[in-house]
């Protein structure tokens, strides 16, 4: 005890002569001494914060790009399955903030546990699929590391739901990102069960699909619906 004593008083000893010694060289006014000292704890917190915390925490970056031009590389399966809406892949925004994406909710995932059957149903019926992120997403999403991740969807389970994929059995998958250790991973994800607000949608909120110049070719994949 005595030592952090003795520390603190010789950290405080030095501090009062580099505050002295800056006074006497006009880099700080008695004016400005007296107004700090003058200051409650919470003005202190409110204006300064906690200075080594901020020091400390990096500079994120949250800009996306996605090569839209390019289609993602599925499994093996889902060549064999059929693909949710395959026409939109290239639609979606290809540059964007991360901050900005909002999660696809149903109210009653806000009380509890809800079947994820449930929210399937609710969300054709919404006709969402348009604006969720992608397989695309996931992967750049990947990318930008565990910091970000982690500053936006800690605890949470990210799912993409704009590339929900159904296998030759008829059951319907989706890409999900998580943290696992120190890296960002992404697996398909069985989409049945419960969930609550730990397993969440993800979307582009009320973006829509810009309106083709022209008519297009029927994509070869066929979509579910």
């Amino acid at each position: 005890m005595n030592t952090i004593i003795d520390a603190d008083a010789a950290k405080l000893a030095g501090l009062q002569i580099d505050t002295l010694q800056k006074v006497r060289s006009g880099q700080i006014t008695l004016g400005q001494w007296e107004w700090f000292n003058n200051l409650s704890m919470d003005d202190r917190e409110a204006r300064f914060g906690d200075v080594k915390k901020t020091k400390l925490e990096p500079s994120l970056d949250f800009a996306v790009r996605v090569d839209r031009s390019v289609k993602p590389k599925y499994p093996d399966w889902v060549k064999k399955g059929k693909l949710w809406h395959p026409e939109l892949e290239c639609f979606r925004p290809a540059e964007y903030n991360l901050r900005t994406v909002k999660p696809w909710l149903h109210d009653d995932q806000k009380y509890g546990w809800v079947l994820v059957s449930f929210l399937l149903n609710k969300f054709k019926e919404s006709n969402a699929s348009v604006s969720c992120l992608s397989l695309q997403d996931g992967f750049a999403i990947q990318q930008k590391g565990l910091a970000v991740f982690r500053k936006l969807f800690a605890g949470k389970a990210v799912f993409l739901w704009g590339s929900i994929a159904q296998d030759i059995n008829g059951d319907l998958y989706s890409p999900c990102l998580f943290e696992r250790g120190d890296e960002v991973m992404m697996n398909w994800s069985w989409l049945t069960g419960y969930w609550d607000l730990n397993f969440l949608v993800f979307s582009f909120g009320d973006w829509k699909k810009p309106e083709p110049a022209h008519k297009e070719a029927p994509d070869e994949e066929s979509s579910v619906t």
